[in-house]
């Protein structure tokens, strides 16, 4: 993610900042509110542009961000040949 949460010593506010190595964005101060306190970051920086893109979005939502794979599944009736085989 580009952007990051970063809080003013006091812990009643914060700013948003660039983790670009050549940004040199910060936001304004944000005073903390019940609706932003647990804010998700910007997806994307205003200065440079740079975005975190959908895996960043994934990830804020707590969503993984590659699919998982799948176990191969069988027909029932395969299920039940398999089954047998092991008893």
């Amino acid at each position: 993610m580009q952007l990051r949460k970063v809080e003013h010593p006091s812990g009643k506010s914060f700013y948003w900042a660039c983790n670009g190595p050549d940004c040199p964005y910060e936001s304004e101060e944000i005073k903390y509110t019940a609706a932003n306190y647990d804010a998700t970051p910007p997806l994307v920086c205003p200065k440079c542009g740079r975005s975190g893109g959908l895996q960043a979005a994934m990830m804020s939502e707590g969503i993984p961000a590659a699919p998982q794979p799948t176990k191969p599944s069988l027909p029932p009736n395969e299920v039940d040949q398999s089954r047998k085989q092991w008893e």
